[in-house]
């Protein structure tokens, strides 16, 4: 498939927030759910010297 789609979550909150759709989108694209620095999973990431 060609047709990329980049699905980006809201404040306080992760990837996961897509579970639900994924696989209807993925039929017919090529979808990507990052999770954000600092959120979920990613949370030990998150730099509070960044402004």
């Amino acid at each position: 498939m060609s047709n990329p789609l980049l699905l980006v979550h809201g404040g306080f909150q992760g990837a996961w927030i897509w579970d639900r759709c994924l696989g209807d989108l993925k039929k017919k694209f090529d979808v990507y759910t990052p999770t954000l620095k600092g959120m979920g999973n990613r949370s030990s990431e998150l730099n509070v010297n960044v402004v």
